[in-house]
């Protein structure tokens, strides 16, 4: 599937809706589901066990503790 294709399509999944769900709860569930597909993705483990240098430990407490955060960081790429 081309990148156009693919974008139509998910703008029509939203425009669709799901039942019962106002436009903000449709955002928030399909952000849900990103993110659970996201985390079980396989990522390189090179890094597993290295100690961070101190401009890296300066990011990550830069940025606010929430779960896309966490797994954007924890991948270290």
């Amino acid at each position: 599937m081309k990148k156009k294709e693919y974008k139509d399509r998910l703008i029509e999944l939203l425009n669709e809706g799901i039942e019962e769900l106002t436009t903000d709860q449709v955002i928030h569930k399909t952000k849900l589901l990103i993110f659970e597909y996201e985390k079980k993705q396989a990522y390189s483990t090179e890094n597993k066990g290295r100690p961070w240098t101190d401009e890296e430990l300066r990011v990550v407490l830069s940025f606010a503790p929430t779960k896309e955060n966490i797994l954007k960081l924890g991948q270290r790429i």
